[in-house]
């Protein structure tokens, strides 16, 4: 590729611009980016202020120190600033960039620069009083930054050396050459991002616009401007700029192929994204620049999809790798529709069947069964790893190609989680059987309390029951069964600080149902849950509503 218009030097750099003192409407530009104030200088006549924005003398319709109002003259939202309290701190600096044409070369090359703009609006003199009111100070205005990307042959950018900001303290701080092409916000957003009172940073996109017209750069830039202002300017459009100077074929491929691969540049330009070896920017055909060719019927796939499954990269990325492994029937619609994208799936798929009847098999499975929402290589593998964990014989039709993938996916799902649930509660009772000999010293205590709790909560409906433990080993089993706290209220319990006592079924009082805590006086029900810790069925919270109602309320009456 020939780089012989791409400037080499500082001096061939600057050629292509024009000095920015001759260039009164940029200065404009990037003045209009700060943000506004309405100052007000008299007391006396505190309506009448000053537009830092339209430079006009304009009349309030109120007049609050730092109130938000939009300027009479101009429009643009404002804050007033009354200047006899004080504004010492009072900054405003921005950080904008400006495109325009080569002044050199503008057939084929556009420019950029990154203009520095700082107001400091409160001045003192040695005696520290306030010698230059708003409307006559000048702005410190500096390029921080130049860029020149000549089409097919590359980008050069000058940036401060040390990649120090500009200042008015420091001033314009010297510029060094470089082939390494970054945008400056991330320099100047350290540290006060997003907090414009200290710095705006901000793209003219309008100026783009005129940069392109009537250069090969427009070619792409009418066709992803529009997508690629929506998603953002991250990146102040300084790396898609780069890259299209730099590998204009790849570049223009990728933006007009269709949506996802446009949603891929953007990626790889200023979502800061990297290709992965996948892209070969050098590329003069799809295929060489792809590594691999498409077919028709992908090209008509990209052409027409909207928004892909998962991200573009990784369908790429997957399709590749297939391409690699001499797999050329799995489409980018397959990658996408199945959300193929791991290569640690991929091998495991593989111990046990072939991708392309994988896919076959998929396919059919959605076909078959339509009432579920997808069916993916994920939920595939998934069912493998379930398969392998309950020793299941994978040379098996049956077992690696179930009639119903959903079905059984769900099946060994309940199944795994049944016996770790069993587990669980093996080592549960295990850790209680300690909890329970220190609950049973306590025992003594607990059976004076028991007998009043009995006469007092005996209570039958509805097919259920009140019961009341007989020790108190059984609140840790009911916390161990019911997978609840109920076993740490053992000292409670047996204090009589709060009353625990079960739901359970009239007909087997060993059907668990529920778990209720009463308070200590017994006039209100403190919690009263299911297993998990989950809410009651609705018969068994109409059971408890009946119970309030016939022993709560009425103890709450006779204490009332």
């Amino acid at each position: 590729m020939s780089k012989e218009k791409v400037p080499k030097t500082l001096d061939e750099l600057l050629e292509h611009f024009r000095p920015l003192e001759q260039e009164p409407e940029v200065v404009r530009m990037v003045r209009d980016e700060l943000p506004a104030h309405l100052f007000v200088d008299d007391d006396g006549e505190r309506y009448r202020a000053w537009c830092s924005h339209c430079r006009e003398w304009v009349y309030l319709p109120k007049s609050r120190h730092k109130a938000k109002v939009e300027c009479p003259s101009c429009g643009e939202t404002a804050d007033i600033i009354h200047m006899w309290r004080g504004y010492k701190n009072l900054v405003d600096r921005t950080l904008t960039y400006i495109y325009s044409k080569s002044a050199k070369s503008p057939e084929d090359t556009i420019t950029a620069r990154a203009v520095y703009m700082e107001y400091r609006w409160y001045q003192e003199n040695a005696q520290g009083t306030t010698y230059t009111l708003p409307w006559d100070i000048a702005p410190y205005v500096a390029v921080d930054s130049y860029y020149v990307f000549v089409y097919g042959q590359g980008a050069v950018q000058a940036r401060p050396v040390n990649n120090i900001k500009c200042s008015a303290d420091y001033g314009t701080p010297r510029l060094v050459l470089s082939k390494s092409v970054n945008d400056r916000w991330g320099v100047y957003a350290y540290g006060c991002f997003g907090a414009p009172r200290y710095i705006t940073l901000s793209i003219n996109e309008d100026t783009i616009d005129d940069a392109v017209k009537d250069t090969p750069f427009r070619y792409v830039w009418d066709e992803i401007g529009g997508s690629f202002i929506d998603q953002g300017t991250m990146r102040a459009y300084v790396q898609i700029f780069t890259k299209l100077a730099r590998y204009p074929f790849a570049v223009e491929t990728l933006a007009k192929l269709g949506n996802p691969t446009r949603d891929w540049l953007y990626r790889l330009t200023e979502g800061g994204g990297t290709a992965g070896g996948v892209l070969n920017w050098r590329g003069k055909t799809i295929t060489k620049m792809l590594r691999y060719s498409l077919t028709k019927e992908e090209k008509l796939w990209l052409w027409t999809t909207e928004n892909t499954k998962i991200y573009v990269g990784s369908i790429f990325r997957t399709w590749s790798w297939l391409r690699k492994q001499g797999n050329t029937s799995i489409t980018l619609a397959d990658i996408d529709r199945f959300r193929i994208w791991s290569m640690a799936d991929i091998k495991k798929a593989q111990a046990v069947i072939s991708l392309p009847r994988l896919i076959r098999y998929l396919d059919r499975q959605q076909r078959e069964h339509p009432h579920y929402v997808t069916i993916t290589m994920g939920i595939y593998i998934d069912y493998l790893d379930d398969c392998r964990e309950l020793g299941a014989d994978m040379t098996k039709k049956s077992v690696f190609m179930p009639k119903d993938l959903m079905a059984a996916h769900d099946a060994l799902n309940r199944e795994i989680w049944q016996i770790r649930e069993l587990q669980r509660e093996e080592e549960e009772l295990k850790k209680s059987l300690g909890k329970k000999r220190q609950a049973g010293q306590k025992n003594k205590l607990y059976k004076k309390l028991r007998k009043k709790i009995m006469r007092q909560y005996a209570f039958e409906a509805d097919g259920m029951m009140i019961y009341v433990p007989k020790r108190l080993e059984e609140l840790i089993d009911e916390g161990v069964a019911m997978h609840s706290c109920v076993g740490g209220y053992v000292d409670r319990v047996a204090e009589g600080k709060t009353i625990v006592v079960f739901i359970r079924a009239a007909a087997d009082h060993r059907e668990r149902i529920g778990t209720m805590e009463i308070s200590k006086d017994g006039t209100s029900i403190i919690q009263a849950r299911a297993k998990y810790n989950q809410d009651l069925s609705p018969a068994a919270a109409d059971f408890v509503k009946k119970f309030k109602e016939t022993k709560i309320d009425k103890i709450e009456r006779k204490t009332a």
